[in-house]
């Protein structure tokens, strides 16, 4: 399914410019105007007709409008004979991509059905989700009987599990049921509680979150072992068993240097920059919400002795309740924020004991899940990741890392990784609320492979090689440390050394001593690699139409120098249109890096701008740590 999806994507994308539609931009490095698409058109000779034609096309490509498209008549002349030959290979694709859909449908509809006879209500809820996310019409499947009653067993299941303590396996079916309703955010609010609840386990107890991990993923192994109906259909020998890691991160590290301070300031940014209206009142209660799971979270008793005592957990629960009571009906001011988020920082003091930094993150957090999933904060212990992504470099010794099971096959996972930032993030088990802390670890089958050196770097020129596995740091074992951890080890300030130890194949282990340097990312992409020389991007879409493909994967520091040198390479060969990609891009210093040119045509709506991309707002000093610690991230 995925590689269907994929194709279409980038089809669906890619033939409305082939056609001739093309977004043609300026920018400040532009010595003139670029032309519009129909001057363009004009200008080779095409002519009006040719124009007309390309951008009914275009319409009804975007619309989804595909028998009309096919009952176009577009002419046999001279100038439209490339625009008849582009539909025609457009609908063939589509009308193959239409079949093979079909075809996955009806497997995982009649899957379900399957499962759901046998009463495997969780294992028919894979077959609903994969069926719903290619369903001609995704609203008339939720609302077919049998599918209706799925959903109400399942979600009396995911409340059932919650009232057990069976966090996790109640935040995988609260995340299947928001898949399905995402729209009308049915169970947007449970799969949230849950996310949170189970992300303050990783944050505080993250042994705890471990061990119930490891029983979850035991009982699913037992459970298909009983289903197995002879020895060959038997799973197969445990081979994904991880040895207990070796080590957490603290949760002191977390929170270490948060203040008041930053925390009004973050909410003072949400109220009045969010792109929406929010009132304070709205935002306390997203914090309150937030707090107020410690309380039904016993797990947390054993990091937070206070919350053991059943008097403190109720005289903290009546301080919630008050503060609650205080944005009712009133019009809340930054002041009055602060001196409820004080009063609770005394309240817990005086019942629970949770540390101050705690109450400050965990408030600041839940306020900003009123807003959007895609608005957060940046505390101090992210800051080094997020300097790091805004400014495109960093101190390290450029290698691409990550846990895999089968490291021979890096070539593969290296083109699966690079989809998959081309298509945005996949649907996951557990959301990107976890994000905080990474359960994965370096195990007996989980190898903390390189995926590939990047060129020019102190891993390339000392001859690390994609497939490598890396056994040691600085001579201390890899095993059981996680990938944030991994990272942090390697990663330095420039100019200091590091030693790997490297296994490749059935050589003996090979220490390498490398010294630190400044890695640049790269934060422009062309449409594919340029064949002749794989370290730099092809930007020319279609060389005979010359339309370029420029992808802006984030807005870093100099991301508006390389976007001016891709596109003064495309005017060397003669660009007429250009394809700007900015899917999934999560942002950046936007106002600071968009040359004028770009500024001017997003704000006349040529090139739609979203309000949520970037860090702006009257935060002073944006290369301030200062800045970073309070100001949130939208």
């Amino acid at each position: 399914m995925k590689k269907i999806l994929r194709k279409k994507r980038i089809y669906m994308l890619a033939v409305p410019m082939l056609l001739g539609i093309s977004v043609m931009l300026q920018t400040s490095g532009l010595a003139q105007q670029a032309p519009t698409a129909a001057a363009a058109a004009r200008a080779g000779g095409q002519g009006t007709v040719v124009y007309d034609y390309a951008d009914q096309i275009t319409r009804l490509v975007q619309s989804g409008k595909i028998d009309e498209l096919s009952h176009l008549n577009i002419p046999s002349s001279t100038g439209t004979v490339k625009l008849r030959d582009w539909t025609t290979q457009y609908l063939s694709e589509v009308q193959e991509q239409e079949k093979q859909r079909d075809k996955q449908y009806s497997e995982a509809v009649a899957k379900a059905q399957d499962q759901l006879k046998q009463e495997h209500y969780e294992q028919a809820m894979e077959g609903v989700v994969l069926a719903y996310r290619i369903a001609k019409d995704p609203n008339a499947f939720l609302e077919l009987p049998w599918v209706k009653d799925l959903t109400a067993r399942v979600s009396a299941r995911a409340a059932d599990l919650e009232k057990q303590g069976r966090w996790i396996e109640s935040l995988q079916r609260y995340s299947d049921l928001n898949t399905l309703y995402e729209i009308n955010t049915r169970f947007k609010g449970d799969m949230q509680r849950l996310a949170r609840r189970t992300r303050l386990l990783a944050v505080y107890t993250p042994k705890t979150l471990y061990d119930m991990r490891k029983k979850v993923l035991d009982q699913e192994k037992a459970a298909a072992a009983a289903a197995a109906t002879s020895p060959a259909s038997a799973p197969a020998a445990d081979d994904d068993q991880a040895p207990d890691p070796t080590s957490f991160t603290r949760w002191q590290d977390y929170v270490q240097n948060i203040t008041v301070e930053m925390m009004r300031r973050s909410i003072e940014h949400s109220k009045e920059d969010w792109v929406e209206n929010t009132t304070y009142d709205t935002l306390v209660k997203g914090g309150v919400d937030a707090l107020r799971l410690f309380l039904t979270t016993p797990e947390l008793a054993t990091e937070f002795t206070g919350l053991g005592n059943a008097d403190a957990r109720k005289k903290f629960d009546a301080a919630l309740d008050g503060a609650l009571a205080m944005g009712a009906g009133h019009d809340l001011t930054a002041d009055d924020v602060q001196k409820i988020v004080t009063g609770l920082i005394q309240a817990s003091a005086d019942s629970i004991k949770l540390p101050k930094e705690v109450i400050l993150m965990e408030f600041t957090d839940g306020a900003m899940e009123k807003l959007d999933p895609f608005t957060a904060v940046i505390w101090p212990h992210e800051v080094p990741e997020f300097e790091k992504n805004m400014q495109g470099k960093f101190g390290g010794i450029g290698i691409q890392i990550s846990l895999e099971k089968d490291p021979s096959n890096v070539d593969k996972i290296a083109i699966q990784k690079e989809i998959q930032k081309l298509e945005g993030p996949s649907p996951v088990e557990i959301p990107p609320a976890l994000d905080k802390s990474k359960e994965a670890k370096v195990g007996s089958s989980y190898k903390l492979v390189v995926i590939t050196p990047l060129e020019d770097t102190p891993a390339f020129k000392a001859g690390i090689k994609a497939g490598d596995i890396v056994t040691a740091i600085d001579g201390k074992s890899t095993e059981g440390i996680s990938m944030d951890q991994a990272v942090s080890s390697i990663m330095g300030i420039p100019g200091t050394e590091v030693t790997l130890r490297v296994k490749r194949g059935q050589a003996p282990d090979k220490d390498y001593k490398l010294k630190r340097d400044i890695i640049k990312v790269a934060s422009i992409k062309g449409f594919r690699r340029d064949q002749n020389n794989p370290s730099k991007w092809d930007f020319m879409l279609d060389p005979d139409s010359k339309v370029g493909y420029i992808r802006i994967t984030g807005f870093q520091e100099d991301t508006a120098e390389e976007l001016q040198d891709a596109i003064a390479l495309l005017k060397s060969k003669g660009m007429r249109g250009l394809v700007v990609d900015l899917r999934f891009n999560p942002g950046g210093r936007y106002v600071r890096h968009v040359p004028a040119g770009w500024r001017n045509r997003l704000h006349q709506g040529q090139v739609q701008r979203r309000a949520v991309a970037g860090m702006e707002g009257p935060c002073p000093d944006r290369n301030s740590r200062q800045h970073a610690h309070g100001c949130a991230r939208q």
